[in-house]
């Protein structure tokens, strides 16, 4: 017979049956989880868009025709699936938390250095290592938000997380055409990077 400690026979119900399910999560955690996901999306739109907003200034920048840079945008999607795997298995071997926040960090610095290229083929390896970053928040970001959110709340969550055309683009234009229009007064690329 396995000698219990009070707590742990408290948890046994009274017919002596245990019951399988996960653990409930604290609304706390499911709040973090939440919140980090939808700031991760949030972020990684930001980015993505300001490329696309400040595309025809960043080609003059550096130079070159506006496909160039829009083949960055191309690059930055390709490299997506890489980053969905890489950090997928980082969060299947480590758990989502750790990898979420290395993932967050990765493309928050890859982000900032973009804003301080010195060439195109600088840009386009940076756009393309944001990519990855990008895949990665995607994967790792809902896998944490529906584990950590109530059962009841998975499908509206997700469902949210996956507003893509409309929302994503709003959200990620709107604080962009604010960025793109401080850089109109002057302020150039490396100071809207820098902000």
């Amino acid at each position: 017979m396995v000698d219990l400690s009070r707590k742990q026979a408290a948890l046994i119900p009274a017919d002596g049956r245990l019951q399988a399910g996960p653990a409930p999560v604290p609304n706390r955690e499911a709040f973090f989880a939440v919140t980090a996901g939808f700031l991760g999306w949030a972020l990684d739109a930001f980015d993505f868009f300001l490329v696309v907003i400040a595309l025809p200034r960043i080609a003059a920048e550096f130079h070159v025709k506006p496909s160039a840079i829009a083949f960055s945008l191309t690059l930055t999607l390709m490299f997506r699936p890489v980053g969905a795997f890489l950090f997928g298995l980082m969060a299947d071997r480590y758990g989502r938390r750790i990898p979420m926040m290395l993932d967050l960090l990765f493309y928050s610095a890859v982000e900032v250095a973009t804003g301080f290229a010195p060439d195109l083929t600088t840009f386009l390896v940076l756009r393309a290592l944001f990519g990855i970053g990008m895949g990665g928040e995607w994967g790792v970001g809902t896998s944490l938000v529906m584990e950590k959110v109530p059962a009841r709340w998975r499908g509206v969550l997700s469902g949210f997380r996956r507003l893509d055309p409309g929302a994503r683009k709003t959200i990620g234009c709107e604080p962009t055409a604010a960025c793109e229009s401080g850089r109109a007064h002057g302020l150039g690329r490396h100071a809207v990077a820098s902000r």
